[in-house]
């Protein structure tokens, strides 16, 4: 398996699954939890993002499978760019790209999940088309504070990450 990216939280790894391209997202163990503590929160994470993507209306990677004995998720690999990139590259349409994250934002807390980390890296542009990963922090909630600080945590995100054109995108948002 060839490891493409790794966060804080998981590795990602590019393989062939069933001849297609996949991604294998495998949650590590955290050396400074306990633990007990951390036999109990990885797979319930790993669980909890594969149901957030099978329920999420708009459009994310294809799940395959789930494999929590070894807290590892198989879905299937988006050839895009993240709008992090996208806008860096100045080929960005701002007031595009700031619209369609407000709809689809607002269509995936009208079914109740909160995304948890939600940054300029965790979408990606596919043929014009958002396409929405990492839910590894996600969970489901209708409580309008969680949702208010999915919001916070993005506009915070795009200030930090493109200082210059957070405004139009916020203002398109």
């Amino acid at each position: 398996m060839e490891i493409i990216k790794q966060g804080a939280e998981a590795k990602i790894y590019l393989i062939e699954f069933n001849g297609r391209k996949a991604i294998v997202k495998q949650r590590f163990k955290k050396k400074y939890r306990h633990p007990q503590l951390d036999d109990q929160l990885t797979p319930r994470r790993v669980l909890q993002e594969a149901r957030c993507l099978q329920k999420l209306p708009v459009l994310v990677p294809q799940l395959y499978l789930v494999d929590l004995p070894n807290n590892t998720i198989y879905m299937e690999y988006i050839d895009g760019i993240t709008v992090r990139d996208h806008i860096v590259n100045g080929h960005a349409d701002l007031k595009y790209i700031g619209k369609s994250i407000g709809k689809q934002l607002a269509t995936i807390h009208d079914s109740d999940i909160v995304h948890g980390d939600l940054t300029s890296s965790n979408i990606l542009l596919k043929d014009s088309e958002l396409v929405w990963i990492d839910f590894g922090l996600s969970y489901v909630s209708n409580l309008p504070e969680d949702k208010g600080v999915d919001i916070y945590v993005l506009e915070r995100a795009l200030l930090s990450t493109h200082p210059k054109e957070a405004e139009e995108l916020v203002i398109a948002f």
